[in-house]
């Protein structure tokens, strides 16, 4: 999965995330085809001005990209977060998304669900400290 949030950023799950790090991407081409609403990521070791760096979590378990005008230029809502399924297309070397609205999965409703609680501050000996759960 690619998910195209709020902030202009393409963040990859972990399997997409393995992928990537298991080539050792640094940098990566965006691409877009506006006929077929379908946008690629591809890979480059290329140092070029239009390559976009990639960027991954400590322990790899998601990579970034800020593409705030590519994800406007495609028209995606930008206040929205929504998911892709992406194809790792191994003849081309790159991920192919399609935008098409049957694929987005909408991410507003599981945010909620899905986000880690915060554990209640507790005042111990004077200093605040977040409780054990």
């Amino acid at each position: 999965m690619i998910t195209l949030n709020k902030r202009g950023r393409m963040v990859f799950n972990v399997a997409a995330t393995k992928i990537f790090h298991d080539m050792g991407v640094e940098t990566a081409f965006l691409l877009w085809d506006s006929e077929a609403r379908k946008f690629a990521v591809k890979p480059t070791s290329k140092r070029d001005e239009r390559a976009v760096n990639v960027r991954y979590s400590t322990g790899q378990k998601w990579a970034a990209m800020s593409a705030m005008g590519f994800i406007t230029h495609i028209g995606h809502d930008m206040e929205t977060t929504k998911a892709y399924p992406a194809t790792w297309n191994a003849n081309e070397g790159m991920f192919e998304v399609s935008m098409d609205p049957q694929n987005e999965v909408s991410i507003h409703a599981q945010e909620a669900s899905e986000m880690p609680r915060r554990a209640p501050i507790a005042k111990v000996g004077g200093a605040q400290r977040r409780a054990a759960r």
